[in-house]
């Protein structure tokens, strides 16, 4: 069983998991940030499958450290039509055991690049999820997961689709 959370979306508006999971499963994605091309392409890709997933009764929702700020810019630029959480402090992420701190060689390497992460998740602590995936039943027990920690691989929407058909 998952712990119940309560995060705000993009709006600052709080959300609920139980609530998600009322009218059936919850697929939750752990993403880094905005600022991440990975996590754009993905969000973008479970879009493009959503109306697949509310087909199966699983609602998505997607999750980061960032700011509510952050995930509107990021909901706004890609159309999402699925909620986006603000995990500030990764408390959630923490729960599922997916927090690792960024390596200070790759501070250096998103400084190159203009990236304040720390800016984005309005704390300083460095702290980022491992790109992640988890499938929730109803009853908020985790019925699947992928985990990945070469951020360049994520759970295709297809697999995760593949996974509710298995299960349900």
């Amino acid at each position: 069983m998952i712990l119940d959370f309560e995060l705000p979306d993009a709006t600052g508006k709080l959300v609920k998991s139980s609530d998600l999971r009322q009218t059936g499963a919850l697929l939750i994605l752990f993403y880094q940030g905005t600022w991440c091309p990975f996590c754009n392409l993905t969000v973008q890709a479970y879009q493009e499958q959503l109306q697949s997933f509310q087909d199966r009764g699983v609602t998505l929702v997607a999750i980061s450290p960032q700011t509510p700020d952050h995930s509107l810019a990021l909901q706004e630029k890609h159309h999402l039509k699925f909620q986006v959480l603000s995990d500030s402090g990764n408390g959630v992420a923490r729960q599922f055991g997916i927090v690792f701190q960024m390596d200070p060689a790759l501070k250096q390497v998103q400084d190159l690049f203009g990236v304040d992460v720390a800016a984005y998740n309005g704390d300083s602590r460095y702290e980022l999820p491992v790109p992640a995936a988890f499938l929730v039943s109803k009853a908020g027990e985790v019925i699947r997961s992928y985990v990945e920690v070469d951020y360049m691989k994520r759970l295709a929407p297809e697999t995760a689709l593949q996974w509710i058909d298995e299960i349900f």
